[in-house]
């Protein structure tokens, strides 16, 4: 199959749409580099993101006096605007298939964020989490499973707690995926998408939950007491 290559150029100042370590996949897959902006004190991160038959780069830029989504031919061509934020500027972002482009955005600065998703072809916005006071994170972008769905985690249920929801980008249908009982602070998804294991607290002592190769659950494997800390980097079976 004929691969293209296109430059995903994001203008960031904090993390990728989670507070949870991005996937290995993604961490496998995406080139990062790191360099001093101008006298903004912003800082620019560029990815190289190879998929099947991306036709456009998007990036973010001024417009509307915030940062907003643009996007231009991979062969050069003039930039086209997508977004039109105008309360805060857009920092975080990843391409969904070759269809759509997702970002996280809150109200005004309350940090409840939601999951908007762009349609490149035509700029429609949509916000695919529209619940009030309800903060979305994303868990996996699911970039080598599915063209359409992603897993994320939201606390709609109980504002102290995260479940974690498959969603399909195209259609906003979404589905409960784990059900946090309580005590889950993370989760950790295999390279099939699926929710291997846990970082559980009670608030001052961790342990790490296994769910093993087993569908009925997860374990919890070791404690590991506070200040020490558990922090995962890759679930290989």
């Amino acid at each position: 199959m004929k691969m293209t290559v296109f430059a995903m150029i994001s203008l960031l100042t904090g993390g990728f749409l989670s507070a949870q370590t991005p996937s290995p996949r993604r961490l496998q897959k995406s080139l990062r580099k790191f360099q001093s902006a101008t006298s903004s004190a912003i800082r620019s991160a560029a990815a190289m993101i190879f998929l099947p038959t991306a036709k456009a780069s998007p990036f973010c830029n001024h417009g509307k006096s915030r940062l907003n989504i643009f996007v231009r031919p991979v062969n050069g061509g003039e930039a086209r605007r997508l977004t039109s934020e105008k309360d805060r500027d857009i920092q975080q972002y990843f391409w969904k298939g070759n269809d759509f482009v997702i970002y996280a955005m809150d109200d005004r600065g309350d940090e409840n964020f939601h999951l908007k998703r762009v349609k490149v072809k035509d700029g429609e916005v949509k916000d695919v989490t529209p619940f009030p006071k309800v903060r979305s994170e994303l868990v996996d972008d699911l970039v080598d499973v599915s063209e359409t769905d992603i897993l994320f985690r939201m606390n709609k249920r109980d504002p102290k707690v995260f479940d974690v929801f498959r969603l399909n980008v195209p259609t906003g249908e979404m589905k409960l995926a784990a059900q946090n009982p309580g005590n889950i602070d993370r989760y950790i998804t295999d390279h099939a998408g699926k929710i291997r294991a846990a970082i559980t607290t009670d608030g001052v002592n961790t342990k790490f939950a296994n769910a093993a190769r087993r569908e009925c659950g997860i374990q919890e494997r070791a404690d590991h007491e506070f200040p020490p800390a558990v922090c995962p980097a890759v679930l290989h079976f």
